[in-house]
């Protein structure tokens, strides 16, 4: 069950010319309004306020440098499926000034409704709206608004360019998402979420990570032998040694490999690097997954 409908006014918006990485208060309350219907529709008022809440609550209060986070209003009446922590960290949300902290407590939020310790928990339970759905639902609604973040595998990660993201970075997370590219998974998230932070180092550093490891599941799914400290030059003319890279596709590997070298960039280089990791990692496993390599 979504919490997103098509209606006449969506048609009528041009497409997103550019991303912003601000969040409109309309948007706020559209993200509210998914967090209380997956409490409401799944029975969850009351395990809600008592497992996963004060917990977001305490991490907010933690990691924003409070003492209490801005109290709701005593007239106003709670969101119908919200217990009274969830009403304060949405309510909080909703007066909050600084994007960055908005981001924060949307990723807590869907992080915790998506943990598989607190699933555990519910083993009985048949979701009526699930967590998938409300990622979906929320991702649907930042795309609504030409935001630049999407949540994916417990974190939002920044989007600078819209086409880039929808026709290289996503199709790379459709990739990796099997059990045999987990790894790589796992590290091109971490790259995306050092970019959000603006951890340019730690960034670059997980993209030659995740590039590295794409090389290595390349190499074992061709039964190429490969030492663990070989560096991503050395797997690269392993592979061109087998015969499976065209010398056009050797040259642009290296050169990639010798972009991720540099961990001391500007931004605007992070995320190229980023997006050229995206890139040559969805060539590889598509590759891969056409036996065409």
């Amino acid at each position: 069950m979504r919490t997103v409908s098509d209606i006449y006014s969506k048609t009528q918006k041009p497409p997103c010319a550019a991303v912003n990485h601000s969040i409109p208060r309309v948007c706020r309350i559209q993200v509210v309004h998914i967090l209380q219907a997956f409490c409401r529709k799944n029975g969850m008022e009351e395990w809600s306020d008592t497992h996963v809440w004060p917990e977001v609550e305490e991490a907010l209060l933690y990691e924003h440098g409070l003492l209490k986070l801005n109290q709701p209003d005593p007239y106003q009446p709670m969101y119908e499926g919200a217990g009274p922590t969830l009403h304060n960290i949405t309510t909080y949300m909703l007066n909050q000034m600084f994007d960055d902290r908005v981001v924060d407590i949307i990723e807590l939020c869907f992080r915790s409704i998506g943990r598989e310790q607190l699933l555990n928990k519910r083993k009985e339970l048949v979701y009526t709206y699930s967590p998938e759905q409300a990622v979906v639902d929320l991702n649907d609604r930042f795309q609504e608004h030409c935001i630049g973040y999407r949540f994916m595998e417990g974190y939002i990660i920044r989007i600078d360019n819209n086409w880039l993201y929808e026709e290289v970075a996503k199709p790379v997370f459709l990739l990796l998402d099997k059990p045999k590219f987990a790894a790589v998974n796992a590290l091109f998230i971490n790259a995306h979420h050092y970019l959000k932070k603006g951890n340019y180092p730690e960034c670059i550093a997980a993209a030659a990570k995740a590039y590295k490891k794409t090389l290595q599941k390349v190499c074992e799914i061709r039964d190429v032998v490969y030492a663990q400290e070989e560096g991503m030059e050395e797997l690269i003319d392993k592979l061109y040694q087998r015969y499976l890279l065209p010398d056009a596709m050797r040259g642009s590997l290296l050169a990639l490999s010798l972009l991720l070298e540099n961990r001391f960039v500007k931004p605007s280089q992070a995320t190229f690097s980023v997006d050229m990791t995206a890139t040559v990692i969805k060539l590889l496993v598509g590759m891969l997954e056409e036996e065409q390599l």
